[in-house]
């Protein structure tokens, strides 16, 4: 059996979440491998990839009229929802949330509705569509009944390399610069890892940190849609209560921020994983989180939460025992140990070579 790994989120960002998920499901895949003779990864892209580049040193470029021609008893499998159609054999589709196929306040009208005909395209053509949690599973049983022999549910892992090490600024890079020169101030933060959107509910996050004189925020995330509101109200913010906003930071960094918090704080209306949640629970940090399916799927019993909407009052006494009440912070690190064996990646590559074969 030949896996064709469509690595094109790799190669167009390799920071970004699903880019990631795809370099790391392939270097899961690559490790179960070693142990089989029967079946061969083989990563490929739809985009060129430049000579020297650094982006991308795991990807194999393929002639496309072979990828075209496809082989018998082969599966396709695209991580970042667009299914082309070229693709031959089986096809899977991993599918992250469900935004796209209906109206919706977290995607630009005119987006939405271009991406909603391509993506609708895709799922007709696959074979099997990969959601990474239940929430997902049911929106889509709603939206497309006529989809719900294809959907299979294999969550995600942290997208960040978690050796147990210290991160020393002199492994920073450029960009990096203002976040090795606030941690050099070792001030008490929390952290929020959302990008500046409306889906991300940073106003209550906001509103929150405006009684917690004694504590920085440190929100780290790009521009999502809506994000000149959010940034006003940050700005805002900035006048009263020390906060700090960084982007585009390399793992080291992220890795660096996540050690040395508080804890994570992440107010969603809605999201299809949580990627930041996972992530937090590798490095043992309390988690305060939206009461929303997917964090608790992630989190369970080991977080606390409040609702998104009317939870400002819990927000407020979650982020006030964490600066203050050693014994909550403890009590709430201790339980991330009951949910990491949850997200291994070799659990995931299995789930997903199960589906392969299923094909």
């Amino acid at each position: 059996m030949k896996i064709y790994l469509d690595n094109t989120a790799w190669v167009r960002g390799p920071l970004s979440s699903v880019g990631l998920c795809a370099f790391y499901l392939s270097k899961a895949l690559r490790q179960l491998h070693l142990a089989r003779s029967d079946w061969q990864v083989l990563d490929v892209s739809r985009v060129p990839v430049k000579s020297g580049s650094q982006r991308s040193p795991e990807v194999k470029q393929m002639d496309f009229a072979k990828r075209l021609l496809g082989e018998k008893g082969s599966v396709y499998h695209s991580v970042d929802t667009m299914l082309p159609p070229f693709a031959k054999g089986r096809k899977v589709v991993t599918l992250h949330d469900c935004w796209t196929l209906r109206e919706n306040d977290w995607q630009d009208p005119k987006f939405q509705k271009r991406k909603k005909l391509k993506l609708e395209k895709s799922l007709d053509r696959a074979d099997a569509i990969v959601v990474p949690t239940q929430h997902v599973f049911d929106q889509m049983l709603k939206l497309r009944p006529n989809l719900a022999s294809k959907l299979r549910k294999v969550g995600w892992g942290p997208m960040l390399a978690l050796e147990h090490k210290e991160v020393d600024a002199r492994e920073f890079i450029d960009k990096d610069a203002p976040v090795a020169k606030y941690l050099a101030k070792e001030r008490s933060y929390v952290l929020c890892v959302a990008n500046l959107e409306n889906r991300k509910n940073h106003k209550l996050l906001f509103e929150a940190m405006k009684s917690l004189p004694n504590m920085d925020l440190v929100l780290v995330g790009g521009k999502g849609f809506g994000w000149e509101k959010v940034s006003k109200d940050f700005a805002e913010l900035s006048k009263e209560q020390p906060c700090f906003h960084f982007e585009g930071l390399s793992q080291n960094a992220m890795k660096a921020l996540y050690r040395n918090c508080l804890g994570l704080v992440q107010p969603s209306f809605d999201e299809g994983f949580g990627l930041p949640v996972c992530e937090a629970l590798f490095f043992n940090k309390p988690l305060i989180l939206s009461q929303i399916d997917p964090f608790y799927e992630i989190a369970g019993e080991s977080a606390v939460y409040f609702d998104p909407h009317s939870g400002l009052n819990d927000l407020k006494s979650y982020l006030q025992a964490l600066s203050q009440d050693p014994d909550f912070a403890e009590s709430l690190s201790m339980k991330c140990e009951t949910r990491k064996h949850l997200f291994s990646w070799e659990l995931i590559a299995r789930s997903y070579l199960q589906i392969y074969r299923e094909l």
